[in-house]
């Protein structure tokens, strides 16, 4: 969660694990080395440096070292935090290797210049401090992927979800809708990445694109750029099957800024009387782990009333400190577990009571790749912990077992937004999630030679749901070309997305 423009504790600047520390040392003969200049690219490095030392989850190797507080801040992957993380030994949980062979970190700080003015609350419903940011200028689209038409080598460019209301799904651009050019400019390996990014965060206010248009032919899209609130809802429905009314949720994004439209679609569900649902996670990558909780509330309903949640093991100073570490997290205390804890909120969550939004389930099914991280997969590890029962479907998920306490500072003309990594968690039963990722009982693949929309019954992961549901099964197959050419998926590293929304697993400091 994020906390709105709070000062890192005073008590923890220039101290190591929030003690005071005393320097005994006799002065040197040597003359002391010139210090630095401190510059708008330095200044936040002292406060960042402090919070690494006493939160860190590894803060027992960071401390030994010798931290060079003068790299400057050049942009999220250029800064003080990132190269001094990066060259540690022990925070393998934090660091993953990439198709390219290097790492990627899971902390991250990012900086924005301070914002004057207050954006509008909506009036009503969860309470959490937590607020949306602006409305996104977007042509619509949220996932899209590198493809290779293999029969003439030629590069283009698939999408994988768009918002909906948006300039994309208005000229019926949808999930599984290849683009071969962009504003004239035929898709090559070389450029592919960025007209993608082009496409996921405009500059320009219109794009026309070339697209195929689903009968074997290709025609040319405009779109014109639109403010949008880009809502992780992307679609709600119910699909009638028999006697089942099965609700379909895809979810992009377990963001709290949006916890009353996840429960407005809550209240359509339960409204309309499902009798199973299905909730699509493929590419969420997580986020608030209050969201998480809340939707898994409603999930189970009474049955976690006063039921824990989850287990949390801090770094070994913070475990030793058990009566600051409660006060600083708001969190209990197991002795026989070692580990501090949180209980569900169910009839009290952020001033709602999730009991009017319980859906009366005996299972759920959730379909999942490797896009679905962190606050995706606590969601089903927190569902097994409690045995509640959960058929997972897709592709064995991403592997991300520790979450990050969000700090938010600011430092001259701009706000800092700090997540380290701080915290590993385990369900009830005390188990983590594997770091390879959860395995599925159930294995099928999201790209099948293409993508099919969103809530169609023939859709892989949706069709395998239904089938479980209904006892039946039903035809999954797909068109296998585009006018005749057979496609396949360019081995280029991972899916990219317009980053609009938090991911990981994020937990709100209560000392904001």
């Amino acid at each position: 969660c994020k906390p709105d423009n709070i000062t890192y504790p005073a008590e923890i600047i220039g101290s190591s694990n929030g003690s005071e520390q005393t320097n005994t040392d006799q002065p040197k003969e040597e003359p002391e080395p010139e210090t630095p200049e401190v510059t708008a690219e330095t200044e936040m490095n002292e406060v960042i440096d402090a919070c690494l030392s006493e939160l860190y989850l590894w803060n027992g190797e960071y401390n030994g070292m010798t931290r060079d507080l003068t790299i400057p801040y050049v942009d999220g992957y250029e800064n003080f935090m990132r190269t001094t993380l990066l060259s540690m030994t022990t925070n393998t949980l934090d660091k993953k290797r990439n198709s390219a062979g290097g790492y990627n970190l899971y902390s991250y700080i990012e900086r924005e210049e301070k914002k004057t003015g207050s954006r509008n609350v909506r009036a009503g419903g969860v309470d959490n401090g937590i607020e949306k940011e602006d409305k996104i200028k977007s042509y619509g689209f949220c996932w899209m992927h590198g493809v290779n038409f293999i029969n003439t080598g030629s590069v283009g460019l698939v999408v994988q979800s768009v918002y909906p209301d948006s300039p994309a799904s208005a000229m019926g651009v949808k999930r599984g809708t290849y683009i071969f050019k962009v504003n004239g400019t035929t898709i090559d390996q070389s450029n592919y990445a960025s007209l993608a990014l082009s496409l996921l965060a405009p500059q320009a206010q219109t794009v026309t694109l070339t697209v195929n248009d689903g009968n074997g032919a290709r025609k040319d899209v405009t779109l014109m750029v639109a403010e949008i609130d880009p809502s992780p809802v992307l679609l709600n429905t119910v699909i009638e099957e028999g006697s089942h009314k099965i609700g379909y949720l895809v979810y992009d994004a377990f963001d709290a800024a949006y916890d009353n439209e996840l429960l407005d679609a809550v209240t359509d569900l339960k409204s309309a009387g499902v009798t199973d649902l299905v909730l699509d996670l493929r590419y969420n990558g997580g986020g608030h782990v209050n969201s998480s909780m809340m939707l898994t509330a409603c999930i189970v309903g009474s049955q976690c009333r006063d039921k824990l949640y989850m287990y949390y093991r801090y770094n070994d100073t913070r475990m030793r400190q058990v009566e600051k570490t409660k006060r600083d997290t708001g969190n209990g205390y197991d002795p026989e577990a070692k580990y501090f804890y949180e209980n569900f909120m169910y009839d009290d969550y952020f001033g709602v009571n999730l009991a009017d939004y319980a859906l009366g389930l005996e299972r759920v099914y959730t379909l999942v790749t490797s896009s679905s991280a962190s606050a995706s997969e606590v969601l089903i590890n927190v569902l097994r912990g409690l045995d509640f029962p959960v058929e997972v479907i897709g592709g064995k998920t991403n592997g991300k077992n520790v979450g990050m306490e969000v700090v938010k500072f600011d430092k001259g003309d701009y706000t800092y937004e700090l997540a380290p990594i701080t915290f590993q968690y385990y369900n009830a039963k005390r188990e983590t999630i594997p770091a390879n990722g959860l395995k599925v009982d159930y294995e099928v693949s999201d790209w099948d030679d293409g993508y099919i929309d969103f809530g169609e019954r023939n859709e892989p992961l949706l069709s395998k749901a239904i089938e479980l549901i209904t006892g039946q099964s039903s035809s999954s197959s797909l068109s296998r070309s585009v006018a005749g050419v057979p496609l396949r998926i360019l081995p280029v590293g991972e899916a990219l997305d317009g980053g609009h929304h938090p991911r990981g697993t994020l937990v709100l400091r209560k000392d904001r």
